[in-house]
């Protein structure tokens, strides 16, 4: 169970950090993890945003950019040379292969063991991640009507709970 909510909660990270680091890609720096998706987009879609809470979502996307490309860094630095090529090339492979995002993820895990001091320092970093992903969520909500406030954490809830359930 605990294992399921470390995966879980790197997961989590590693959403809100392939945002960042795919603008640090397209910027020319080398070695930065492809384009992912955005975690507080695919949990705003649908709740029928204003042009104005649009604005204000991007705005407070874009305060939260530095601190989570920072946290995306040090996970990086965590690996070794050898550690970041087995990923990058289990990556790949699951990619051609044609596997799911969460099936690209899982190969990429799969092909790096983490030693103890690795995982702990990886733990500590999720730790960071999860509390940025609450601050960023909670400054959202603040821009939410009630309706959407409580489509929202109907989401999170799910999230939460590990549901594959496509969000409405």
């Amino acid at each position: 169970m605990k294992v399921l909510r470390v995966v879980l909660v790197l997961l989590v990270a590693l959403a809100i950090a392939c945002p960042v680091l795919a603008q640090e890609k397209k910027k020319g720096k080398k070695g930065a993890p492809k384009p992912g998706f955005d975690p507080t987009a695919r949990l705003l879609e649908g709740l029928n945003l204003t042009d104005e809470q649009r604005a204000k979502v991007a705005e407070i996307n874009k305060e939260f950019a530095p601190k989570v490309a920072e946290l995306a860094k040090k996970r990086l630095e965590v690996l070794t040379e050898d550690q970041k090529k087995a990923r990058a090339d289990a990556e790949k492979a699951a990619k051609e292969a044609g596997k799911s995002r969460e099936e690209v993820a899982k190969a990429a895990r799969e092909a790096v063991t983490l030693t103890p001091d690795q995982k702990q320092n990886m733990s500590e970093i999720a730790k960071e991640e999860r509390e940025l992903f609450n601050q960023r969520i909670e400054k959202i909500k603040a821009v939410l009507n009630d309706d959407q406030k409580e489509q929202l954490q109907k989401r999170l809830d799910e999230a939460k709970k590990g549901g594959k359930k496509k969000l409405n």
